[in-house]
């Protein structure tokens, strides 16, 4: 009610009209508006809001305040004026509303209550008039009321009055407020507690379940943050806290799963572990054999059972480690079983195989009906039937006779490779140089069915030419096929008949004897081959090698011997012959076996090439003599890879000798001629050097080979032999009946050119007469030996020499010229001089083509048939076969089909072979990563636990993937690095490289499957993730895949093997640790080129699939925080669809964006970005193959390549002229760093120059110094003699006229002198005498002051002084001392 003024009219007036209409609702019908009855103004008085109260007790004071008013306005009326009531009410209030109070009322007959605005009873614990609820006694407000009031005589005793408390304030009845405490009436102590809200200030309730009450509130607040968060009051601020929104989105609140019970006075209370939460106002224990989290809506089972992993009720995080370590031993224990089923297996297979005839018949009987479907006549099964019996009966043998192979069909070779080559060069790069050395341009033949050997001491080349020629060394040369064909030796077609043996025992270790052989047949031989005869090829090579005893026994290493290192030796020759290749090469295969079996093997490797018409090409080093005559061609090479000689070894040893060389009996004639080639400034008896033997060959001894190669040259030289040994043989014995015969036959007199002629034709036969040199021509002669090697006169020396000694050498250039122009047709284009390698930079030796300068390239020419002239085709007679070659497309279906046939075939047996070398391997290494990774998935799992918010789950999932990336890279790093050098050189025998990257990768895909699943076995319970394990699996399996990927990149890289390792293990790390995609995350690289690196890593795309798939577990309660989390990493390309500002306050745009997006996403939103990831990671590891087998491909055909790469390069160098341009460059670089490197010479050599003056300058003013300081020491010791000699003279004028006599009177003057006087130039000694004596040696001090400083009687610096010398002060005063 308002208050009203007693003054003024207007204020009556006012008064009237407001309680006119205050009344309104206190009338009855038929009211009259200037009259009121007293029962409508009891009705009025009892709507005011201070009358209408609530209250916990009974209380009459409010209808004894309505008495009074009405007695104090009616009277004894019933109905009273309008205007007597406004005046009552207006000028007497206080003392109608106000209890009525004297001096003299009895205090225990006060009302307890007093009204509003009523003078209230200001103490503590008051028992009468007392503030009503919602009111507080106040004596500040007493003290703001008008003077009338204050000089009432109960105001002024009572000194307070009622005032209505603040809205949303507690105020109960009879509240007082210390004195001190009045101004803080709108701080917190009056306000309505937390967990209570207050309609009115007198009105207290407790927060009901299901809300939540903060300070001073007058009405509760919903805990359903879910439902409460689509209604307008999720904007309104509550409590001073921001808005419900902005909590939800910046503090993250829960949106779910929070519980609010009676009294609450907070929203965000989760629901505490081991209980759920289904509702805002439900809090339920978690049921047995489950477990609940914190802020749980409903209960999760167990993964076990209660007897392995324990989950009473209200079990909030379980223990899985128990489950994880059953795991692990089940895990141990099965492959301990599968590793001896296995080994069983293989074992019963090997048994049955070989002893159940049945087994073998049905082969049989399935190889004829294979036959005869693939066309196969039925002469092949009879043969196949005496194969197989000639094989039964050779049984029992352990040895094999060569020479049966011409009646064994199946040893017979259908091709017979000739390779001749002419100017080869080449030399290895700076990694390889310790190989071996250069060629200078070297030419020679090699032909079908002979043992050729290239011999040379170390670094000649030996080893250079043997990978040139078989193709594993880029080198300049151009190969040709008989067609004329420019190829390469790598293609697959030549290199299945280009075998090679290295010199190193490269085979697989973990394979027996047998298996080797077995599987090296079955990838080389021809398809069509039958088994029988696959089976008869490698028993007969099995016997041949001496092996068959030991056929199944590993092979082992030089680390892990099982057998010898010579029968590795032998094991790595039979992987060869097996293949059955035209052209064998071999390096050193003699290397490591001692002379008998060295022996044995060479005498082998004869026979096979004399009966198998193989073309074996070996390089020997120091073979014994009975090896060496067993080689039907011999190809000597001297330092720097020049031809010495290439023939017959028995022509080599007649050759030398014609040169001047001895060869003595008693020692091995390779070992001389190793011997002699190893010294390059030796010269033989006819003056002839070793360095200038290469230049010997080329010019006469080539011509003088080919005339004694010669079928009728030899044998003419064995009958002109055979006469001359008769001839000797008399002369031998005619010379021993003349008298005074000594036994020698050394002197027999010859004409010289008998002479040259027995040495030429005799050759290495042994003869029964021993010819010695003539001494006569062995006379030193200055004018031959001063010559310069390489200069005119001894080059013109020379070629007076050699024409004495090769009379007929113009004969045999002459005949060696026609045989060439004889063979040009046939070996079209191989003596021509054009090159399509001219372009290629070979001086470079940081390039890949590992060859010598030179002008022309080299050529090679691979012929079917021999070289001869008579079958010579010319070129238009090729050119007509060529023209009438028509393209017919059931060739080329054939071709492509038995392309592909061949594929798979090798493929089968890879996959077969790398399935047993798997097996072998089970025990250690297999076993060894199972043990690994199971103890590596325990760690990180005990270390992240089950107590992980969603915060974590990305980290937890980058570290898990981590350590399984880096042990899966590890592992798959082996496929193709520890058996690098066996698969390289099966490469190089023409096994498919695609069949064999793919069968590794196929036997790898066995681990890649079951390693993801060892591994997340214990991971997942360790950790109790609540996404199926299929997801994690799938994710694992993807890594796995992608690491697999990546280790084959690495391996077959050329990064050094001992460098991959850790090369691999850093960039994995670096990949999955550092580049995941959290810190950086992918929000902060998004649109940059970080973005692009992130991509490359693994655990980017792992990370986001698994933290999907694990926060769909939690989207319905936890959606709030999984969107933050989305946006904060940038995972589902949540920064593109949230808008957000980064600072704490929530913009409105902002707070739309959220709203929409917990409207619009769900769980499944991210469902297509979990695909992606698994796509991408699926294509990568892809990806990463594709790179690993393009870099095997290239390896393995390099050579290939290059001739594409210089025909593509010279169709351009036609179209564009840039070899022209690249020349001009070439030539302005060189000028530019020639004047660089001038001026750069022209400036140190004036620094210098200025640095020499310096130096001479000031040595000189050193110099000047030391002569002037000289000079003033000199003057110094000047003046100071003539000091002492002055003070000498003065001590001298006061001695006694007569000295005693001197003990040495006696003696003379000089020796007087000698013993006490310095020797001085300028002394003048007297014997001692009268002082006038004694005044003349003091004299001559002062004359040579210098020289008695310096004089050599004075004692020197640190010297003992002898007993004789006189003292200082004698000699200072010039005179003598006595002893």
């Amino acid at each position: 009610m308002a208050a009203l003024t007693d003054s003024a009219d207007a204020g009556v007036r006012g008064a009237l009209a407001y309680m006119g209409l205050a009344l309104l609702p206190a009338r009855e019908p038929g009211w009259q508006p200037t009259q009121v009855r007293a029962d409508e103004l009891v009705r009025f008085l009892s709507a005011e809001p201070f009358l209408n109260k609530t209250t916990a007790y009974p209380s009459t004071s409010d209808a004894a305040f309505r008495i009074e008013v009405v007695r104090s306005v009616f009277g004894a009326r019933a109905v009273a004026p309008l205007t007597d009531v406004v005046e009552a009410l207006s000028s007497g209030s206080r003392q109608l509303a106000c209890p009525k109070l004297s001096a003299a009322s009895d205090p225990r007959g006060l009302p307890r209550t007093t009204g509003p605005g009523c003078p209230c009873n200001y103490t503590a614990n008051a028992a009468s008039l007392r503030c009503p609820a919602g009111y507080r006694c106040s004596r500040l407000a007493y003290v703001g009321l008008s003077t009338d009031i204050l000089v009432d005589p109960v105001w002024a005793e009572m000194q307070a009055m009622c005032i209505p408390c603040d809205a949303g304030q507690s105020c109960p009845e009879g509240l007082y407020i210390a004195p001190l405490n009045e101004l803080q009436r709108y701080g917190r102590p009056l306000d309505c507690p937390a967990g209570y809200f207050c309609p009115t200030s007198g009105n207290i309730t407790l927060c009901p379940a299901g809300f939540y009450c903060g300070q001073r509130v007058q009405e509760p607040s919903s805990c359903d943050y879910y439902n409460l968060m689509s209604t307008a009051a999720a904007l309104i601020p509550v409590d001073g806290q921001s808005d419900l929104l902005t909590r939800l989105k910046k503090n993250r609140e829960p949106i779910r799963g929070n519980y609010c019970p009676a009294g609450s006075s907070k929203p965000s209370a989760t629901c505490p572990g081991g209980y759920y939460c289904p509702n805002v106002s439900t809090m339920i224990i978690c049921p047995e054999n489950n477990y609940c989290k914190p802020q749980s809506i409903y209960p999760v089972p167990c993964p076990a059972s209660p007897a392995i992993v324990e989950c009473p009720a209200g079990t909030s995080y379980p223990d899985g480690r128990p489950l994880a370590g059953l795991i692990f031993g089940m895990i141990i224990v099965g492959m301990y079983v599968l590793f001896w089923m296995s080994e069983f297996a293989m074992w019963a297979f090997r048994v049955i195989s070989r002893s159940v005839s049945l087994v073998k018949r049905v082969a049989a009987g399935w190889e004829t009906v294979a036959g005869a479907a693939v066309g196969m006549e039925s002469a092949n099964t009879a043969e196949n039937r005496a194969i197989e019996e000639q094989t039964r009966r050779d049984a029992d043998k352990t040895t094999f006779d060569v020479a049966s192979m011409e009646t064994r069909p199946y040893w017979q070779l259908s091709d017979h490779l000739n390779i001749r080559f002419r100017d080869v060069r080449g030399r290895m790069t700076k990694k390889q140089k310790d190989k071996g050395g250069a060629l200078e341009g070297i030419s020679g033949f090699f032909e079908a069915g002979k043992l050729s050997a290239i011999m040379g001491p170390s670094g000649c080349g030996k080893t250079t030419l043997l990978l040139v020629l078989s193709g594993r060394m880029p080198a300049a040369v151009s190969v040709f096929n008989e067609q004329h064909d420019k190829v390469a030796l790598t293609e697959t077609r030549y290199r299945r008949k280009l075998g090679f043996v290295p010199q190193d025992d490269i085979l697989h270790p973990d394979l027996t004897v047998r298996e080797n052989l077995e599987y090296s047949a079955r990838l080389k031989l021809p398809l069509r081959m039958p088994r029988v005869q696959r089976h008869a090829i490698i028993e007969d090579t099995l016997r041949m090698l001496g092996m068959y005893d030991k056929q199944d026994r590993l092979t082992g290493s030089v680390e892990n011997k099982v057998i010898s290192g010579g029968e590795r030796k032998r094991v790595s020759i039979g992987v060869e012959i097996v293949g059955k290749p035209p052209l064998l090469f071999m390096d050193e295969p003699t290397s490591g076996l001692d002379a008998a079996r060295s022996s044995e093997l060479v005498t082998l490797l004869s026979n096979l090439a004399a009966y198998s018409t193989t073309n074996i090409v070996a390089v020997v080093h120091q073979p014994r003599y009975s090896s060496f005559i067993l080689f039907d061609k011999l190809m000597l090479l001297a330092p720097g890879g020049k031809m010495l000689f290439q023939g017959p070894p028995s022509l080599c040893v007649p050759y030398f000798r014609i040169l001047g060389f001895k060869f003595p009996v008693e020692e091995n004639h390779a070992d001389t001629l190793l011997d002699i080639v190893a010294e390059p400034a030796m010269t033989s008896d006819r003056g002839i050097r070793v360095e200038e033997l290469p230049g010997v060959w080329t010019s006469v001894g080539e011509a003088w080979m080919n005339r004694f190669n010669n079928p009728v040259e030899r044998m003419k030289r064995a009958v002109q032999a055979m006469v001359l040994s008769n001839r000797m043989q008399k002369l031998a014995k005619s010379s021993l009946m003349q008298p005074g015969f000594s036994g020698q036959a050394n002197n027999v007199a010859l004409p010289s050119s008998e002479k040259r002629a027995i040495a030429g034709a005799i050759g290495d036969a042994a003869a029964p007469v021993k010819l010695l040199p003539d001494w006569r021509e062995k006379k030193y002669k200055p004018e031959r030996d001063a010559l310069q090697t390489g200069s005119t006169e001894r080059k013109r020396w020379l070629d007076n020499k050699l024409r004495k000694l090769f009379p007929k050498h113009a004969e045999e250039g002459a005949a060696l010229e026609r045989q060439r122009a004889a063979l040009e047709g046939y070996e079209r284009g191989f003596h021509s001089d054009d090159s399509s390698l001219d372009d290629v930079d070979l001086d470079d030796e940081d390039s890949d083509v590992a060859s010598v300068a030179s002008d022309r390239s080299g050529k090679i020419l691979l012929l079917k048939h021999p070289n001869r002239g008579d079958k010579a085709m010319d070129e238009q007679g090729f050119h007509d076969m060529a023209s009438g070659m028509a393209f017919n497309p059931r060739e080329v279906w054939s071709s492509i089909k038995h392309h592909v046939i061949w594929e798979y075939v090798q493929l089968r047996w890879l996959v077969h072979r790398n399935l047993v070398k798997s097996v072998r391997a089970f025990w250690p290494g297999t076993v060894v990563d199972v043990i690994l990774l199971l103890g590596a998935a325990f760690i990180v799992g005990a270390i992240q636990g089950s107590k992980w918010g969603l915060s974590n789950v990305p980290s937890n999932m980058v570290m898990a993937y981590l350590v399984l990336a880096v042990l899966s890279s590890v592992t798959h790093l082996r496929t193709f690095t520890l058996f690098r050098t066996v698969q390289l050189r099966e490469r190089m025998s023409g096994i498919s490289v695609l069949s064999t990257f793919v069968s590794s990768n196929i036997t790898d895909l066995g681990w890649i499957f079951l390693s993801p699943a060892i591994y997340f076995s214990i991971f997942y319970y360790c950790t109790l993730l609540r996404a199926d394990f299929s997801y994690f699996y799938i994710i694992g399996f993807l890594v796995t895949w992608w690491c697999a990927g990546f280790s084959y990149m690495i391996s077959v890289s050329k990064i050094p093997a001992q460098a991959q390792l850790i090369s691999t293990v850093i960039l994995i790390l670096i990949l999955g640790a550092f580049l995941h995609g959290m810190d950086p995350s992918i929000r902060s690289a998004r649109g940059t080129f970080l973005e692009v690196v992130i991509g490359l890593s693994y655990n980017r795309w792992a990370m986001e699939a698994a933290t999907i798939q694990e926060f769909k577990k939690y989207f319905s309660y936890k959606s709030n925080e999984i969107i933050m989390i989305y946006y904060q990493l940038g995972l589902c390309k949540m920064d593109e669809t949230l808008v957000d500002n980064g600072d704490d306050t929530a913009q409105p745009d902002e707070i739309l964006s959220f709203v929409q997006l917990q409207q619009t996403f769900n769980a499944d939103s991210c469902d297509r970005y979990f695909s992606q990831d698994c796509i991408i990671l699926f294509c990568m590891g892809l990806g990463w193959r594709l790179i690993a087998f393009a870099q095997m491909a290239y390896q393995s055909h390099e050579q290939y390549f290059q001739i594409m790469r210089e025909k593509a390069w010279k169709e351009l160098d036609d179209l564009t002229g840039i070899n022209t341009a690249m020349d001009w460059v070439r030539k302005r670089k060189g000028k530019l760093v020639r004047r660089i490197q001038k001026i750069y010479r022209d400036y140190l050599l004036a620094a210098a120059t200025k640095a020499g003056k310096g130096l001479k300058s000031g040595v000189g003013a050193v110099a000047g110094a030391a002569a002037t300081g000289a000079r003033t020491v000199g003057s110094a010791a000047a003046a100071g003699a003539s000091t002492v000699a002055s003070q000498a003279r003065s001590a001298a004028s006061g001695f006694p006229k007569a000295l005693p006599p001197s003990p040495f009177a006696g003696k003379s003057s000089g020796s007087a002198s000698t013993a006490f006087a310095s020797p001085g130039p300028s002394s003048r000694l007297a014997s001692p005498g009268p002082s006038g004596e004694v005044g003349a040696l003091a004299g001559s001090a002062s004359d040579d002051a210098t020289g008695a400083a310096a004089s050599p009687a004075a004692p020197r610096a640190g010297a003992k002084p002898s007993r004789f010398a006189p003292s200082a002060a004698a000699q200072a005063a010039g005179g003598d001392s006595h002893v």
